[in-house]
């Protein structure tokens, strides 16, 4: 298991987005909401929770070392896990997750096809070509919103009816 010590003196992360707050100040709803984005690539961890924060849920991000601490002692609505991750680095921390927060949500994103039994241990999976708006409606429909934020800024194809 990726049980990893924290080294809290050199700035890598988690650190957390802050909360979302409703126009009147007051912290909303979705801002009590927690999504925890997982990978290898700072740069893309920073980059995701961005996007993720849209949803105007808290997002903490962390490398596969720390990952599953941060499971163990927290609970999150939403767990994302980056493509940079192996189809073994997925599918223990995914069994881990179920096993500890059978509610927690599963979503993985992904540049090519995963293996079915790597798939099926998620609630969905997103492709990285679909972009930022795929990821924020994926992430709002498993976090149970059909209106996701403000997702105007991403252009989204037409569906074909």
């Amino acid at each position: 298991m990726l049980l990893p010590k924290h080294d809290h003196h050199n700035g890598s992360l988690p650190r957390p987005i802050p909360l979302r707050h409703s126009l009147d100040g007051t912290k909303s709803e979705r801002a009590k909401m927690r999504i925890l984005s997982v990978g290898k690539d700072e740069p893309l961890l920073a980059s995701r929770a961005g996007v993720l924060g849209i949803t105007g849920c808290t997002v903490l991000s962390a490398r596969p070392e720390q990952a599953g601490k941060l499971i163990a002692s927290e609970v999150f609505h939403l767990v994302v896990f980056g493509h940079t991750l192996s189809d073994r680095e997925l599918a223990e921390l995914a069994v881990f997750t179920r096993q500890l927060h059978p509610q927690t949500r599963l979503l993985a994103t992904c540049f090519e096809q995963r293996p079915s039994s790597i798939e099926q241990l998620f609630d969905a999976t997103v492709e990285c070509h679909a972009g930022p708006a795929a990821l924020v409606n994926a992430a709002n429909e498993l976090l149970g919103k059909k209106a996701p934020g403000n997702t105007s800024m991403f252009p989204v194809a037409a569906k074909n009816s």
